[in-house]
């Protein structure tokens, strides 16, 4: 399938009438139709009209009603014109049989008051089947690109975020059901046990009847817990970036410093005693031998005379000690007169070149001029640095008062509060939301297992004819290609999500196997020494890349050939992981891919990247008075533009 055409009317902002021809150059290898805008410039409602225009109110969710649907569209009405008439169409080209054809689908709405007139039509090859009615082409529309199965193909960054942080696991369980087969496998087994019910004369049918009744309830109210879930996670994500951009505000109004009054007078207290510790010591060392660090070479001088001074001492008491000896004659020390005769000659040439000068205390003195020179000289040092660390401090503290005196960063402050609450809030209600979703999945699971209960009772206590007979023998047929098929397609869809993994991961030998459980279809990480790896352990760019490789290996998996159009999916990415996304998964993953990107996102590099595979290349701009986004389209992909004109 490919989109040829999206035509807006009225839509948003989206002001008169606006035409995309999106078909790709299928023959030349470019599959990618970039679409470039800032924020607020339409893009998001470009893929809301994709949607739309395929489903009409169940666009919107299953369960909304349409007194919402039509406050919604009432809501999307461009408000520049004084027109009350908006209009979607979307022009696609399919094969089936054999055959191409080509379908323009029509949606358009009256706005009336609060009230919304919505008319539907269908086109096959230009000419309109009078046969079909609305509902039949619903149904015609919904088999081409089933609603369950378009979120693999229609999504935003936003879906991509969601599988990240493993809040969208109920969606994507609610798409790989229909997928694996499981949904029309459940549906013909409800059906035997009904029609053998009604061969025993009812009996039994009734009760299935309520089962079957009351599993779709159970299975009703979990997708709407489920949906309204997801709904809390992503308001409370849009909490946390309001809170993110409050705090980046408030420091960069310098508000930051000016948040705790008596922590910044604690803070100026302490640096303040810190100083005049650091003072008093400095003080003390000036008042001692400090100042003779000011004349290092007298310093040195003086240290040589004192270690002189103290060698002259010693060998003048090596002489005293040779008189003595030697007045106590050779008798007592057992030595001739010539020996102490030599000894004395051995002293005083030693001492001949020295001063002929005592110092008492040499040594000490000696001493403490190489303290002065080692550990005062550092001392004084370290003691400087921590004070001009210290005065620092001090000034960063006086600013600190001063700014909360003057109220610095109040508003941004109000802000930052009101989000906390709000992410609290919001953070409360999805934890109660868990809880719910919980307790309904569990009755969903009792339901389920009651029904299959009267269905093996149905079975079991029939009195089987020929009919019920062979209805039996089908029950256990499905029975058993149910847990085959099941297998093997499970089986592939884990090969296929490894292989998308292995692909997009700088690290490919960081996954070794990918686990898909039969029962919830959890998906588990397997690593390549058999431990299991938690998704919150992945960097932040990794998750991404393990939902982009989610989305694909499902899509890949619905065997559906159908255009992939993708809302600013390398916003929360970093450059190598952008490439990653560029080279292989939107180079090759349809067909047609309609990229939707900010001007932040189409980076040079980026840009570069996606040329040799982009075939149309438009732009989108609000004008600065009539706020209607106008449509830029590029000849050459990148380089040069020129006004596309409304049909």
């Amino acid at each position: 399938m490919i989109i040829e055409r999206l035509r807006l009317r009225n839509f948003g902002i989206y002001g008169g009438d606006h035409a995309f021809d999106l078909g790709p150059d299928e023959r030349g290898g470019k599959p990618i139709v970039l679409i470039e805008g800032h924020n607020g410039a339409g893009k998001t409602t470009f893929l809301e009209a994709i949607r739309l225009a395929l489903y009409g109110k169940a666009a919107l969710g299953n369960r909304v009603s349409q007194k919402a649907y039509e406050a919604h569209l009432n809501d999307r009405l461009h408000r520049g014109l004084p027109e009350t008439t908006m209009e979607i169409g979307l022009d696609l080209r399919r094969h089936e049989k054999g055959e191409e054809l080509s379908y323009a689908i029509r949606r358009r709405w009256n706005v009336k008051g609060n009230g919304v007139e919505e008319m539907l039509t269908v086109l096959v090859n230009g000419a309109c089947r009078n046969d079909t009615s609305v509902e039949e082409w619903q149904d015609i529309l919904n088999d081409m690109i089933p609603p369950g199965v378009s979120q693999l193909f229609f999504f935003d960054g936003e879906k991509i975020q969601e599988i990240a942080q493993g809040d969208a696991s109920a969606g994507l369980q609610q798409a790989i059901r229909p997928l694996l087969g499981l949904d029309i496998i459940e549906q013909l087994r409800s059906d035997l046990a009904l029609f053998v019910a009604r061969q025993k004369s009812g009996e039994g049918a009734d009760d299935l009847k309520a089962a079957t009744r009351d599993l779709k309830a159970a299975e009703g109210e979990l997708t709407r817990a489920e949906e309204k879930r997801a709904q809390l996670a992503s308001e409370r994500d849009q909490a946390n970036a309001r809170l993110h951009r409050a705090e980046a505000a408030f420091r960069k109004e310098g508000g930051m410093s000016a948040m705790d009054e008596v922590g910044a007078k604690q803070d100026r207290k302490r640096v303040e005693e810190e100083q005049q510790a650091l003072l008093s010591e400095l003080r003390e060392i000036a008042a001692g031998f400090g100042p003779l660090m000011l004349a290092p070479a007298t310093l040195r001088r003086l240290q040589d005379a004192a270690g002189e001074a103290e060698l002259y001492q010693a060998k003048m008491a090596a002489k005293r000690l040779v008189d003595e000896f030697e007045a106590q004659g050779p008798k007592r020390t057992g030595r001739p007169p010539a020996v102490w005769e030599q000894f004395r000659e051995f002293v005083a040439a030693e001492t001949k070149t020295l001063p002929r000068w005592a110092l008492n205390g040499a040594g000490a003195l000696r001493r403490r001029v190489a303290d002065i020179e080692t550990f005062d000289r550092g001392r004084c040092r370290e003691l400087a640095e921590r004070l001009d660390k210290n005065l620092l401090a001090a000034q960063a503290a006086d600013d600190q008062l001063e700014a909360f005196a003057k109220g610095v960063g109040d508003v941004s402050l109000d802000a930052i509060r009101k989000a906390e609450f709000e992410r609290g809030r919001l953070g409360a209600a999805l934890e109660e939301q868990d809880g719910l979703v919980t307790r309904l999945r569990s009755r969903r699971d009792h339901q389920r297992a009651r029904l299959e209960r009267l269905q093996d009772q149905v079975f079991t206590t029939a009195k089987l004819g020929r009919s019920a007979a062979l209805a039996g023998k089908a029950r256990a047929a499905l029975v058993d290609y149910e847990e085959r098929v099941l297998e093997r397609r499970i089986a592939a869809l884990e090969e296929y999500v490894l292989s998308c993994l292995h692909k997009l991961l700088r690290r490919p030998t960081l996954v070794g196997r990918v686990k898909l459980d039969p029962e919830s279809f959890e998906i588990s990480l397997i690593g390549s020494e058999g431990e299991v790896i938690a998704l919150d352990s992945l960097s932040a760019g990794e998750r991404q890349l393990f939902a982009v490789a989610l989305l694909w290996a499902l899509a890949r998996t619905s065997e559906r050939a159908l255009p992939l159009v993708i809302d600013t999916p390398l916003g929360r990415l970093d450059r190598l992981h952008r490439e990653r996304i560029v080279g292989q998964y939107l180079a090759g993953a349809s067909e047609q891919v309609v990229l939707l990107c900010t001007d932040t996102e189409l980076t040079t590099e980026v840009a570069a990247q996606l040329e040799p595979f982009v075939s149309r290349h438009l732009k989108l701009g609000v004008g600065e008075r009539d706020f209607t986004t106008g449509v830029t389209v590029l000849n050459e992909p990148m380089v040069e533009a020129r006004a596309y004109a409304a049909l």
